[in-house]
């Protein structure tokens, strides 16, 4: 029973355990009475088990604290469907029976659950063909087979079931079982858990696609006898249904599914479409198979569309990280030259178009050399990091600074004229003059400035400010000088 224990899949809701546990039990009967309503003879039996389905998707959600949910879900629903009063050993029966199928169902679903996520590592194991091999294998296969042999076998023991219905029970059991968890568990685990690619046309698709595909199975299944225009739309639809309803994630395909499954219990319930009659098997198998095979297509091809969808994503983050490092100075944070050059060149346009004006500055650190020889280059990147980060503080939103090489930063600023750019570089002088950067000596910096001019291109401007920067240390340092 170590594998139960709440720690290794912890409950999400751990704040009301009890009320999630009861939750889980009634939804449980709920799902199984509106199971039993498309019962299919012969044998009067479900050809679809919904409890299998969504049990284990709060399996995969909520962990394995929910196994007592899960256990007086089938226990009452079981007892519910065989409890009689006749006598105390009917009573005994019913109640015994019960928790044969209790207990089947918490192995088939909380421990199967708990295998899966060891297995595959992952809370949602719908998003690659291996994690879906093993998801059938082990939950819609072997699992289903274990619910399926203690439950008929609970019915046999404690004389619900003759022996000669024995192995049509626990087939039909089986199947119904695992068909169950190839519908919902998918269904529900896609509402369940944030989806990390859903269109933004989710519910307009999501009405298409269940609309052409219900349909036209509804055709197939003989429920409907539309005129033959009618037929031939639906078969020009569904190429496009079916892409959009890849395209939109998960939550689609899955519902689809389901839409289509139901039409095809509901048709076959009515002894409609090409699984009513006895042939080779009979019509209740012959539908749990056609709901089998059609799960595990769709759910293969929605987990190939996933899967290019989170590549998709994942190449876009690179792209964009890529992108952010390429136009970003490693070491400060700050734009580098590309993307400093990239900026004033629409600066240029836009001050060409408008005539917005601009200024643009050239600041370097005085005497860095010295420093970096005496301190080391690991603190002279210390300093330059610290410096970023002051004139960062002091930039306005609209205006932009980066590193330009070195020990040299540059700032456009927008929408200045002569004597805000003069009062800007003299504020910027003062506070890094004031700043203690943690050296015996104050570190000061010298700022050449210049404003934009009609006829500027980059490398005007960019040289009026150099040369106005170079004027400011013939000055002495520490300095600012302007260059029109």
């Amino acid at each position: 029973m170590s594998w139960l224990k709440q720690t290794d899949m912890p409950i999400r809701s751990s704040e009301h355990p009890v009320l999630l546990i009861l939750g889980t039990a009634i939804l449980y009967v709920l799902c199984a009475r509106l199971s039993q309503i498309f019962a299919i003879p012969p044998g009067n039996i479900t050809p679809v088990w919904i409890p299998s389905g969504l049990m284990l998707a709060l399996a995969f959600r909520y962990g394995t604290g929910i196994w007592p949910g899960i256990f007086l879900g089938a226990f009452f629903g079981n007892v519910w469907a065989y409890f009689s009063t006749d006598s105390l050993g009917s009573i005994a029966a019913s109640l015994a029976s019960g928790t044969f199928n209790g207990v089947g169902d918490v192995i088939a679903i909380v421990v199967m659950a708990r295998l899966i996520q060891r297995l595959t590592g992952s809370h949602t194991p719908f998003s690659s063909l291996h994690e879906f091999t093993l998801f059938v294998l082990i939950c819609a296969i072997l699992g289903a087979f274990i619910s399926a042999l203690f439950g008929v076998s609970g019915l046999y023991l404690f004389g619900f079931l003759g022996g000669v219905d024995y192995a049509f029970a626990f087939t039909n059991w089986w199947i119904g079982d695992g068909v169950g968890v190839l519908l919902f568990a998918p269904f529900f685990s896609a509402f369940l858990h944030r989806q990390s690619v859903t269109s933004k046309y989710f519910v307009p698709i999501l009405l298409f696609s269940a609309a052409v595909f219900a349909f036209f199975t509804a055709v197939i299944f003989e429920l409907l006898y539309p005129n033959k225009w009618f037929i031939y739309l639906s078969i020009l639809l569904l190429p496009l249904a079916f892409i959009s309803m890849l395209q939109a994630g998960q939550r689609v395909v899955f519902t689809v599914q389901i839409v289509v499954a139901a039409v095809a219990v509901v048709a076959t319930n009515k002894e409609l479409g090409p699984f009513s009659n006895y042939e080779i098997i009979s019509p209740l198998m012959s539908l749990q198979l056609f709901v089998a095979m059609m799960s595990c297509i769709i759910f293969a091809i929605a987990v190939l569309v996933n899967q290019r969808n989170r590549l998709s994503m994942a190449l876009q983050e690179k792209t964009e990280k890529l992108e952010a490092l390429y136009r970003h100075d490693p070491l400060t944070g700050l734009w580098n030259r590309y993307h400093i050059v990239e900026f004033l060149d629409n600066e240029l346009n836009r001050f060409k178009r408008s005539g917005s004006p601009f200024a643009l500055y050239l600041i370097d650190v005085d005497d860095f050399k010295p420093v970096n020889d005496r301190y080391g280059h690991l603190e002279g990147d210390r300093i330059l990091i610290e410096l970023s980060k002051v004139f960062q503080s002091h930039v306005r939103a609209i205006d932009l600074i980066g590193r330009w090489g070195g020990e040299e930063f540059l700032v456009i600023a927008a929408e200045s004229d002569e004597d805000g750019a003069e009062a800007f570089a003299k504020k910027l002088i003062e506070i890094v003059s004031e700043h203690d950067f943690g050296l015996p000596e104050p570190l000061t910096v010298s700022i050449g400035y210049t404003l934009c001019k009609d006829v500027d291109s980059q490398t005007s401007i960019v040289k009026r400010a150099d040369d106005a920067l170079y004027q400011a240390k013939a000055k002495g340092k520490n300095q600012h000088c302007s260059k029109v």
